[in-house]
């Protein structure tokens, strides 16, 4: 029995890792806002169904709201917003890796957020 080529081998990684990235990459972007404790969470999340245009104050986000999850097991990533900011600058960047097959959830963090910057600067950055 012949050992296959490197080459041979890595055409076939590529492609395997192609046709894996293009199913992933058709997810849609499912958006749930959640409360952990006081604090509003944003949850984005794969999701077969369609997206629209959904209003969040004057920002716009093409998302599904309160659509059901794809099933199965998804990786989680934790985003933090900058300071006096909130998820909605982190969109894009989040739902792409929803549509990669992750799950991101987004913290809007207490006393350093856009609606109450009393913590903002050093304390905030302690807290986190």
């Amino acid at each position: 029995m012949t050992r296959p080529s490197l080459n041979a081998l890595f055409a076939s990684l590529v492609t395997t890792l192609t046709l894996s990235f293009t199913t992933t990459a058709q997810a849609q972007v499912g958006l749930a806002q959640l409360q952990a404790g006081d604090r509003p969470v944003t949850l984005l999340y794969p999701t077969s169904s369609m997206t629209q245009p959904t209003a969040f104050g004057r920002i716009t986000l093409d998302v599904a709201m309160g659509a059901e999850p794809t099933p199965g097991r998804h990786r989680l990533v934790l985003m933090s917003h900058g300071s006096g900011g909130s998820p909605a600058p982190d969109h894009a960047l989040a739902a792409t890796l929803v549509r990669a097959g992750f799950v991101v959830a987004q913290l809007l963090h207490e006393g350093d957020n856009y609606l109450d910057q009393r913590k903002a600067g050093p304390e905030s950055f302690r807290l986190r």
